[in-house]
């Protein structure tokens, strides 16, 4: 039996990036990449309802009309019991003595935290490519900075649109005087907003994260609609899941809740990774369609290098001293490789010293009888 899988007679350009990303799932360890980014995202989650909920009681004269908005947009991906759990929090949250204050330090923590979720994201996309990360700390730090100020932009107006209820926006366009018409228009336009903000997120993700250049920036990419469809179709199901099939409440109480955004953070990053092999794997495809020898690895400048040299020079420091350390013991045990076989000398020298102390031993005591015998008186 051959160990190796025998060639397609005709391969298919689509069958061979179907495989490529499932090879890249296998090989990626994709599975744990979507675990450290859930860790990453629901670590910014604190900072990022205090930043929300302490913006809003900047411009509300009543919180509980605020947290019974929030709550409307929760109950669509949250078990009932879980809501409610968040009633508390958010109301003390509104009933804060320095709002602005508060606004200011969620801010800066959700700066930070989805920095670091950037560049997580940025890791995994670097995996995808098949390349080691080449910027140093500092700059890429500071690269995930500007990419997460862009998607805190974009997040922000999403979190606007989703709270901005049919109910709220109706008080609002009372209290400006326009009329139904305009509410009606803007509920029906808030959707695609929504998409078009959802697929620039993922458009920077992908684009500026990964330590190499892309031809060109796709703003709708086939990874994106396949990222953002899989991710629709997730939250549809899980929300249908949650709401009429699970039993998280019943085991887990109020913890149940955490459970579920544990694993819908963990399904909608599970989506976006694959999607990210998606477009590497068909920007492979492109360039081996051109000719281009990117069988083994896709060949794309990389955004700095700085970094891979200083590996390259640790890495050259551990061969060398771990060569030396080698060849010391060499020398020392007489040139013997095998660590067994060197137990083995060890042995035969012991056994081999003590067989010729026993020999000496014996021919001492020979001697020994020699000279009795020689020295005794002979018989007449």
């Amino acid at each position: 039996m051959s160990s190796t899988r025998s060639l397609p007679e005709d391969p298919t350009m689509l069958r061979y990036v179907v495989m490529r990303v499932w090879h890249d799932f296998l090989r990626h360890r994709t599975i744990d990449a979507a675990a450290s980014l859930t860790f990453f995202a629901l670590l910014a989650l604190v900072p990022t309802a205090l930043a929300l909920v302490s913006g809003v009681a900047l411009f509300v004269d009543d919180g509980r009309d605020a947290v019974e908005e929030i709550l409307v947009v929760a109950r669509y991906i949250l078990t009932p019991n879980a809501v409610e759990s968040l009633r508390s929090p958010l109301e003390q949250m509104l009933s804060l003595s320095s709002p602005g204050l508060a606004f200011a330090i969620g801010l800066w923590l959700t700066l930070w935290s989805l920095s670091a979720y950037a560049t997580a994201f940025g890791r995994a996309m670097n995996t995808a490519y098949e390349v080691e990360e080449g910027r140093r700390i500092w700059k890429f730090r500071g690269h995930m900075m500007i990419v997460t100020l862009v998607l805190m932009v974009s997040l922000a107006l999403i979190a606007v649109i989703l709270l901005v209820t049919p109910t709220l926006s109706d008080a609002v366009a009372g209290r400006l005087g326009i009329g139904r018409p305009w509410t009606d228009l803007y509920n029906v336009l808030k959707w695609p907003v929504l998409v078009a903000l959802a697929v620039l997120s993922v458009a920077v993700l992908y684009f500026f994260t990964p330590n190499v250049r892309p031809p060109r920036l796709r703003w709708v990419s086939y990874g994106a609609m396949v990222a953002l469809g899989g991710w629709a179709l997730a939250t549809a199901g899980f929300a249908t899941y949650v709401l009429t099939v699970s039993n998280y409440d019943r085991f887990y109480g109020w913890v149940g809740g955490v459970v579920v955004v544990l694993l819908y953070a963990y399904i909608s990053n599970f989506v976006l990774i694959i999607g990210g092999e998606l477009d590497s794997e068909i920007l492979r495809m492109r360039q081996l369609r051109r000719g281009v020898k990117a069988e083994e690895v896709i060949p794309l400048p990389m955004r700095d290098t700085a970094r891979n040299h200083i590996l390259a020079r640790n890495l050259a420091w551990d061969i060398r001293v771990g060569r030396a350390i080698r060849e010391r013991s060499l020398r020392e045990n007489g040139g013997v490789l095998d660590p067994d076989e060197l137990r083995r000398l060890h042995l035969r020298s012991e056994h081999e010293q003590a067989a010729a102390d026993a020999e000496r031993e014996h021919a001492a005591e020979r001697s020994e009888q020699t000279d009795t015998t020689s020295h005794a008186p002979s018989t007449p």
